[in-house]
C-alpha cells in the first residue's frame, strides 16, 4: 500500500525539478537585450509613380521651407493628388509640380485627343475605335457605353464640356422614334451609339442616331440608359 506513494512523491519531485529548471535558466537571461531596438531590414522594392512623386515633394518643400499657410504649397499638393492634373484644355495634362506623366499615361491621352469627334465646332464624345485599316460597320460611331470611361477620365482632367455636350446630345436623340426592323422600342430607351454626318453640299452637320439597327448583334440598348444615369 505505500508503493502507490512513493511514485506519487517521486513524480511530484520530478514535476517540480522540471518547473525550477526552467525557472532558473530564465533567472540567467540578460533582460536588458529585450530592451534593444530591432534592426530594421533592408528590403529593396520598386516605388511607384506617385510614391516617389510624394516623397520628392515633400524633400523639395523641407528644403525650400514652404509655409504651410501659403496657396502654393495647396496648389501643389492638389496637383500631386489630382492622378492626372487639374489643368483643363485639350493637351495632355502635367503636373504643375515639374514632372512630366508616365510616357504609358501621354500615349493613351494622346490616343484619346485623336479619337474626339466634333459637331459644329465642339466636342460630343469619342469613336469607337481608332482602325483606318478597313472598312467597320460602325466604329466611326460614339457609343454611349464605350464613352464612359473617356468622359470619367475627362472630368478628372477638369474637361467637363465634352461630358456635358454628350449628355445633352443623347439626352436629344432620345426623343426620336426608336425602330429596330419595324420594331418600336419604348420611350424611355436611349441611343446605342450616333454619328456625325457631313454634308459637304450644303455645308452642314447632322446627328444621326442609332437604336441597335446597326449593331452586330441588331440588338436593343438597354443599358444605354443605365450607363447615361451613371454619368450623369
Amino acid at each position: 500500500m505505500s508503493t502507490p506513494d512513493v511514485d506519487v512523491n517521486h513524480n511530484k519531485n520530478i514535476k517540480t525539478e522540471d518547473i525550477l529548471c526552467p525557472l532558473a535558466e530564465y533567472e540567467e537571461c540578460d533582460f536588458s537585450k529585450l530592451l534593444e531596438k530591432p534592426r530594421l531590414l533592408n528590403i529593396d522594392r520598386q516605388r511607384s509613380l506617385d510614391e516617389r512623386s510624394l516623397s520628392e515633394l515633400s524633400i523639395g518643400m523641407s528644403t525650400r521651407g514652404i509655409d504651410l499657410n501659403s496657396s502654393r504649397f495647396f496648389e501643389q499638393l492638389d496637383s500631386i493628388c489630382s492622378p492626372v492634373g487639374r489643368r483643363s484644355g485639350f493637351s495632355t495634362p502635367r503636373s504643375q509640380s515639374g514632372f512630366d506623366p508616365h510616357p504609358m499615361v501621354a500615349e493613351a491621352w494622346d490616343a484619346l485627343r485623336r479619337s474626339l469627334v466634333y459637331f459644329r465646332g465642339q466636342p460630343v464624345g469619342t469613336i469607337a475605335a481608332l482602325d483606318n485599316t478597313e472598312e467597320n460597320l460602325n466604329y466611326d460611331q460614339v457609343f454611349v457605353r464605350d464613352f464612359v470611361p473617356s468622359a470619367l477620365a475627362f472630368l478628372m482632367n477638369g474637361e467637363p464640356e465634352i461630358v456635358k455636350n454628350f449628355i445633352l446630345k443623347t439626352l436629344r436623340l432620345q426623343s426620336w422614334e426608336k425602330k429596330i426592323d419595324r420594331f418600336q422600342l419604348g420611350e424611355g430607351v436611349m441611343p446605342a451609339s450616333f454619328k456625325v454626318l457631313h454634308d459637304p453640299i450644303r455645308n452642314s452637320e447632322t446627328l444621326i442616331a442609332d437604336f441597335g439597327e446597326s449593331a452586330i448583334g441588331r440588338v436593343a440598348p438597354i443599358d444605354s440608359g443605365f450607363w447615361w444615369i451613371i454619368l450623369l
